[in-house]
């Protein structure tokens, strides 16, 4: 079988302009359609086993939100949420998207319940693993030192280093060495000012007061042995949307997409199919 980066490439990078602003994707399949949000460390390429496997039952598109992959960064330092939820209506307004399933994972739930609050007519399900909730709600000096840190890792590890340092906290120790191959691909690809740029966002974000009750069904995943955003605060997030459902999923970590690609994949469809309820 080819290597990671080989099958990531087998879904090559492709860009729509929309003003001065470029976005990168990948994309395979056809149907109905789905977006996939990768997180803060992450990428388009970290959808790859959704990609792969998604592909034979639905148009499946994965993004590089901006500043990451080949997409141009947002302007200023100190984006917020709404900002990359305006560039994902840029994104889908491009690829003549009017409904699709919506996925985020831990920054990118954030992202996707800001799309959601603007534009909840355009999401068929909206579908949150590992979600991060954002700093938003604490008080702004202890928002200002995780903040002040995640920028000292970015600029002294660089991508590479960062990867190094912090790709195993993002699986469970049981992790395949082919999750963590590609959870370390996808990291050592950042760009320091789009990582910059996100982890601001992530700082002043708090996703529990863009939750909104929606038509739709809505979808709450969370590895049980996630140390990044762990099930107390996913729980929080299915609670805020009311009737979301809530799922556990055992053994698996934080990029539990990357981990658990089958049981993910299998509740994904499910919701993509409208079988996700209250409950």
């Amino acid at each position: 079988m080819p290597g990671i980066a080989a099958r990531i490439e087998a879904f090559p990078r492709q860009c729509v302009s929309s003003g001065a602003q470029v976005l990168s994707f990948r994309e395979a399949g056809d149907g109905v359609p789905v977006v996939l949000l990768h997180g803060i460390g992450s990428g388009s390429g970290s959808w790859l086993y959704q990609l792969e496997q998604l592909r034979s039952e639905f148009r499946v598109i994965a993004w590089d939100a901006p500043g990451y992959g080949q997409s141009t960064p947002l302007p200023g330092e100190h984006p917020r949420a709404c900002d990359y939820a305006e560039a994902l209506g840029r994104l889908v307004d491009a690829k003549g998207l009017s409904r699709f399933h919506l996925v985020g994972h831990s920054l990118g739930a954030l992202i996707a319940a800001a799309f959601c609050r603007v534009a909840p007519d355009r999401v068929r399900s909206l579908s949150l693993i590992d979600p991060a909730i954002g700093y938003g709600a604490l008080d702004p000096a202890v928002r200002r030192d995780k903040l002040a840190e995640r920028l000292r890792l970015i600029r002294e590890l660089g991508p590479e280093g960062l990867a190094e340092a912090r790709a195993k906290e993002l699986v469970s120790e049981a992790a395949s060495s082919e999750a963590l191959e590609l959870v370390k691909w996808n990291m050592s690809r950042l760009s320091v000012r789009g990582y910059s740029q996100a982890a601001s966002m992530l700082a002043s974000g708090n996703l529990l007061e863009e939750a909104r009750r929606l038509d739709v069904p809505v979808l709450v995943l969370c590895g049980s042995r996630d140390r990044i955003t762990p099930e107390t605060v996913a729980r929080q997030v299915a609670q805020a949307y009311g009737t979301a459902r809530y799922v556990s999923l055992p053994a698996l970590g934080h990029a539990s997409y990357v981990e658990g690609p089958e049981i993910v994949n299998a509740y994904l469809t499910e919701v993509f199919h409208g079988g996700a309820g209250a409950g």
